[in-house]
């Protein structure tokens, strides 16, 4: 069941516009703040979730993790509403609007140049890296979470499903949740995951990056090269990024960013 909140006001003062993104469990609109004169993007639940305390109070930590993270490359949010509107269940957030549209819609004409992909990977491994010294994993990274604000500039975005690794000594992945083909082995097996499962992530869409596609990876989470695609210097930073043992990897996301670079 999907939200119909097309020309509807929120909280008294968010009218929203459109639809601009979807997920298994909410939806993405753009909408215009009445008060603050601006546009924003409101993330809401969808109806379905809405009703459930489980799915609002996950929908409440990524909220508070948000809150808590303050870096020029990581999408801020504006506010958290719960209200009742026509007998409906609302949950949602308003949140900068990231006019640059994804790297996922940049994709979608073609793979990048060594140098652009550089730009793009340094600043996501430098909100990353932020993260991971707050004590956050992401663990949902890829191209369609890695936004642009309208002068380019990347914003992360979906902590949903990040984990506060500082409170917990052994933190675990759900196995139901995620994006497989992004997915670091350890978070397919439901084993302990950490700041190099973002580093697995990372890996997967420098590859989609710099080739167009995903890349053909066996159980193990194993990639495998088509050794006249890239250069090799290219293919043995990324190698070592989605090594499927996590401790084979780069042990840090800035890491993995300053190798590309200077291969690029």
């Amino acid at each position: 069941m999907r939200n119909d909140l097309s020309g509807r006001i929120l909280d008294g003062k968010y009218q929203v516009l459109k639809l601009i993104g979807a997920g298994g469990m909410g939806e993405v609109w753009q909408a215009h703040d009445h008060v603050l004169s601006r546009e924003v993007a409101i993330k809401i639940m969808l109806p379905q979730y809405a009703s459930e305390e489980w799915a609002r109070d996950a929908f409440v930590k990524e909220a508070q993790v948000i809150a808590n993270l303050d870096h020029p490359n990581i999408l801020p949010v504006y506010t958290l509403e719960k209200q009742l509107v026509e007998s409906e269940n609302l949950v949602f957030l308003a949140m900068k609007l990231a006019k640059g549209g994804s790297l996922a819609d940049l994709l979608d004409s073609g793979s990048l140049q060594l140098d652009e992909a550089d730009y793009i990977l340094t600043q996501t491994c430098d909100a990353i890296s932020y993260a991971h010294k707050e004590g956050i994993i992401h663990l949902d990274l890829k191209p369609s979470n890695i936004l642009f604000d309208n002068e380019g500039r990347v914003q992360i975005v979906d902590f949903g499903l990040a984990k506060l690794i500082v409170r917990t000594t052994n933190p675990k992945a759900e196995t139901n949740v995620g994006t497989p083909h992004y997915m670091a082995p350890e978070q397919i097996f439901g084993s302990k995951v950490g700041r190099f499962s973002d580093v697995y992530a990372l890996g997967v869409t420098l590859y989609q990056m710099l080739t167009g596609h995903l890349p053909p990876r066996d159980w193990s989470g194993k990639i495998v090269f088509d050794q006249s695609t890239l250069p090799l210097a290219v293919q043995t930073v990324i190698k070592q990024a989605v090594e499927p043992d996590p401790k084979k990897r780069y042990h840090t996301v800035r890491a993995l960013g300053q190798a590309f670079s200077l291969v690029s």
